[in-house]
């Protein structure tokens, strides 16, 4: 890539691919130096090794094992390298990048689309709607609640009347009725039952106000007929008996 028009390119914006691939490289140089620098040491814990002729053996077994995984891993990293190189980092021919005075737009004009003052108001806008719109979904979820109160007394309501109906369905009208005209009969038989107790009572208290209470019991005797009674008496017995 030295030399070469990609190279260039990148040179004017200040960026280098070489540089940013070795800077990868040795970031996972330092990750495996380092993960095995924790391994050898976890295992020489583990097996109490310090201060042993254990300890010399298992950091050669160590070492080895890490260049045997480095010698790979080198090999792969070289082939990401190239890849790198002539893919992601390749320019294709004839690209060239624009002169600075052919740019669209320049700091600025961004500048001021960010803060465009439109932008902000409608964005304020939008936002003025969604709280109006949460409000109002806020109603409806309560009204939703009333209609579903509402909803359960009409159910026990009607559930009530349907009851009703079968209690009633359950008896007989014809036995209802035979009912009633019983009931109407032992009413009347009652009602004239105490229709004759007032006539007679009333009866005998014009009998009694025909006698003297002064005297004795008024007695009819059949040698001297109505001897025994007096005109007064007489008189009004008659009055009584044309008012009945």
């Amino acid at each position: 890539m030295e030399g070469s028009e990609s190279e260039a390119i990148f040179e004017s914006l200040n960026v280098n691919p070489q540089l940013f691939i070795n800077d990868v490289l040795n970031t996972v140089d330092d990750l495996v130096r380092d993960a095995f620098d924790y391994y050898l040491q976890q295992a020489s814990n583990d097996l109490k090794a310090d201060g042993t002729d254990r300890s010399q053996d298992l950091t050669k077994g160590v070492y080895y094992i890490h260049r045997k995984i480095q010698s790979v891993l080198d090999e792969r990293l070289a082939m990401w390298e190239q890849y790198c190189l002539h893919h992601c980092f390749g320019v294709p021919e004839g690209f060239s990048l624009p002169k600075t005075d052919e740019l669209p737009c320049n700091s600025s004009m961004i500048q001021d689309a960010v803060h465009d003052s439109d932008l902000d108001a409608e964005l304020d806008s939008l936002k003025n709607k969604l709280a109006l719109i949460a409000a109002e979904s806020a109603k409806l979820n309560s009204k939703l609640q009333e209609l579903e109160q509402q909803s359960n007394s009409n159910g026990q309501c009607a559930r009530l009347v349907n009851e009703a109906v079968q209690l009633y369905e359950q008896n007989s009208v014809h036995d209802m009725f035979q009912e009633m005209m019983k009931t109407a009969s032992e009413l009347r038989v009652k009602l004239e039952k105490i229709n004759a107790k007032r006539v007679e009572d009333k009866e005998h208290a014009q009998a009694e106000r025909i006698c003297n209470p002064h005297t004795d019991d008024c007695r009819m005797q059949p040698e001297k007929g109505l001897a025994n009674v007096s005109l007064d008496n007489l008189q009004e017995f008659l009055a009584e008996l044309k008012k009945t």
